[in-house]
C-alpha cells in the first residue's frame, strides 16, 4: 500500500480495491470511506493465515473489548496490573468475552518495528504476553502488538467496547466501532470542550466517547528536548470504575 500525489483532489480509482484518495489535511471520515477503508484493509489480510485465525475469533459471536496500552506518555501507570485485574473480571462475568491488546500496529508495507519506536514496541509486546499469561483464559486474548494495520482495523470493527488512552490508539479503534467507547484523560484534558477533545467528532456514526479523568497524573516522557506537545501526563486510574463502566455497557452485546 504506497502513497502517490493526486492534483485536484480527482479520485481516479473509484473502484480499486488498493487505492484511496485521502485529502491532506482532512479529518472527517465519512461512512462510505470507512467502508472502503475495510474493504481495501481486507483485501491486504486475505492470504493471511494468522489474521484469519485472529479475525474468525472476534467474528464468533461473543463480546469483543478493546483495550489500548500506551508506553511513555499519557499512558496509565500500573496498566499491566490494571489490565490484569479488568480482563480477569470480564472473564468471570461473561462466558463468551474476546479481549484484544492493542500496542503497536505496522503499516502494511513496512513489516518491521521502525528504529525510533523499537524499545517502545518492546516494552509493550512485552506487557501483552505477561497480561495474557496472567488472565483466567489466556486463549481468549489476542496480542494485536506488531500486527498490521489493515488487519487491526478489520478487528476495530468487530469490537463492542473500548477502553484506550487519548492518542493513536484511540482513533485506530474509534472511528471505525459503533460501540461505548471510554477514553481516560489528565485534568488538563478535562478542561477541554467535550467536543473539541480529540476523537469526539473526526468519524461518521460514532458514539460520543465518555472520559474517565485520572486519579493522579505524573510527568511523561518527551520524545526529545524539542517535544513541544501539551498534555503528555501519565495517570494512575481506578480499574474497580473500567469494570463498572465495561459490565454496564456489555450486557445486551454479544
Amino acid at each position: 500500500m504506497g502513497a502517490e500525489r493526486i492534483e485536484g483532489n480527482v479520485d481516479s480509482v473509484p473502484f480499486d480495491p488498493d487505492a484511496l484518495l485521502l485529502t491532506v489535511g482532512g479529518y472527517f471520515i465519512s461512512q462510505p470511506l470507512q467502508d472502503r477503508i475495510a474493504r481495501v484493509c481486507a483485501s491486504h489480510v486475505q492470504t493471511n493465515t494468522a489474521a484469519i485465525t485472529r479475525l474468525a475469533k472476534v467474528q464468533g459471536g461473543g463480546r469483543v473489548v478493546w483495550f489500548g496500552l500506551r508506553a511513555g506518555d499519557k499512558s496509565w501507570l500500573g496498566q499491566e496490573t490494571g489490565l490484569i485485574e479488568v480482563i480477569r473480571f470480564l472473564q468471570a462475568e461473561f462466558d463468551d468475552v474476546v479481549c484484544v491488546l492493542d500496542a503497536f500496529s505496522l503499516s502494511a508495507n513496512q513489516p518491521s518495528v521502525p528504529p525510533v519506536w523499537r524499545n517502545a514496541f518492546t516494552r509493550l509486546d512485552g506487557m501483552c504476553a505477561r497480561i495474557i499469561v496472567a488472565v483466567s483464559k489466556p486463549s481468549d486474548v489476542l496480542n494485536l502488538s506488531g500486527v498490521s494495520l489493515p488487519e487491526t482495523i478489520l478487528i476495530a470493527r468487530e469490537t463492542d467496547a473500548y477502553v484506550t488512552p487519548l492518542g493513536t490508539t484511540q482513533p485506530k479503534v474509534g472511528w471505525f466501532t459503533k460501540g461505548p467507547e471510554l477514553v481516560y484523560i489528565s485534568s488538563a484534558v478535562a478542561q477541554l470542550d467535550v467536543m473539541r477533545r480529540p476523537g469526539t467528532w473526526e468519524s461518521e456514526g460514532i458514539m460520543l466517547p465518555e472520559f474517565l479523568v485520572a486519579e493522579r497524573e505524573f510527568a511523561g516522557e518527551k520524545r526529545d528536548v524539542d517535544d513541544r506537545q501539551a498534555h503528555l501526563f501519565d495517570m494512575e486510574l481506578d480499574a474497580s470504575k473500567i469494570c463498572h463502566w465495561l459490565k454496564e455497557r456489555l450486557y445486551g452485546a454479544g
